[in-house]
């Protein structure tokens, strides 16, 4: 088993020749609306995008949601987009593979099977909560 390997988010390489701007690391770089800073009819949310300050996490981009929804459908009638704003804490549970995860909250971590089936319970009342009728 390998240590010390690190899988991080990368831009898509197709972002390097899309004429829209990038941060340092070739992400999207976005304003608060979730508009490209260069292009304002271009929006990037969840791993593609950077915005100052905000770190690359799933929860962040599912939180990005509702706000890219509410900007999508002004930018279509003219009307002024809001800001998105990230929490400065939220919970974060990573799961491990073997039916656990890993917790982390505040400047406090802890790891086990409770926590994978708390994992999955949050994982599924998501999934269910946006299901789509039909």
């Amino acid at each position: 088993m390998k240590t010390g390997v690190q899988h991080r988010a990368r831009p898509w390489p197709w972002l390097a020749a899309s004429g829209l701007a990038r941060d340092a690391a070739g992400f999207v770089a976005i304003r608060p609306t979730l508009q490209s800073e260069s292009h304002g009819q271009i929006f990037a949310v969840g791993d593609s995008a950077s915005l100052d300050g905000m770190r690359r996490s799933g929860r962040f981009a599912v939180r990005q949601a509702p706000v890219l929804t509410a900007n999508l459908q002004a930018a279509l009638v003219g009307r002024p987009l809001r800001p998105y704003r990230a929490q400065w804490q939220s919970l974060a549970l990573l799961a491990t593979g073997d039916g656990g995860a890993l917790l982390g909250w505040h400047d406090w971590s802890a790891g086990g099977q409770l926590y994978g089936r708390c994992k999955d319970w949050l994982d599924r009342r998501f999934i269910q909560r946006h299901r789509l009728a039909g």
